[in-house]
């Protein structure tokens, strides 16, 4: 592990910038995002009223 330095300062290691996205950073995780899922059919909208009540009912029972 490094010494907690953020982007290593190993030999050879990229330094990560920090600071916000810029245009092409935003552009390449918009075309990703939707793409990097294990499962491509993952339903991605909003929950239906009964999912949500199943969702409250079950983190009521199992916790967080």
């Amino acid at each position: 592990m490094n010494s907690g330095s953020v982007g290593g300062g190993r030999e050879g290691e990229i330094p990560l910038k920090k600071g916000p996205w810029t245009a092409i950073e935003d552009a390449v995780l918009v075309e990703l995002r939707w793409v990097n899922h294990l499962r491509p059919n993952l339903k991605k909208g909003s929950f239906s009223p009964e999912e949500e009540k199943i969702i409250i009912e079950l983190h009521a029972k199992m916790g967080e």
